[in-house]
């Protein structure tokens, strides 16, 4: 009876012992699946880390363009500018031409009325002879 007695205690035992290094195994999945999920969770936000910080490279990508973009339209105004200037300038030279060309008929008209009044002397119109000489 005793043997008997003893020899399920030591069984018992046996099983206690293992249940015990079950439970520890049981312990130690559990703490690892939580380091599992941390990972994935750690991973989870690298990932949209990642996906940031491509929002941010695009955004800079962006501005250099608006940059450019700005830089080139300034570019732009200066060369209207500067057509429209162009444009008064050859205006102005066309009227200076034209003022040129007046010129050159105010001569010509000058000369043929010192003709006119070479030819037709008369009394009252000498002084203006004299003054177109």
């Amino acid at each position: 009876m005793l043997r008997s007695r003893v020899e399920k205690n030591i069984k018992l035992r046996s099983r206690v012992s293992k249940n015990i290094i079950l439970r520890s195994r049981v312990e130690k999945n559990i703490k690892l699946r939580s380091r599992v999920a941390k990972n994935i969770i750690l991973r989870s936000r690298v990932a949209k880390n990642i996906k940031f910080r491509s929002r941010v490279a695009k955004n800079i990508k962006l501005r250099s363009r608006v940059a450019k973009n700005i830089k080139l339209r300034s570019r732009v105004a200066k060369n209207i500018k500067l057509r429209s200037r162009v444009a008064k300038n050859i205006k102005l030279r066309s009227r200076v031409a034209k003022n040129i060309e007046l010129r050159g008929c105010i001569a010509v008209n000058t000369k043929l009325l010192c003709r006119v009044l070479v030819t037709f002397s008369v009394g009252p119109l000498e002084g203006r002879l004299n003054f177109c000489a």
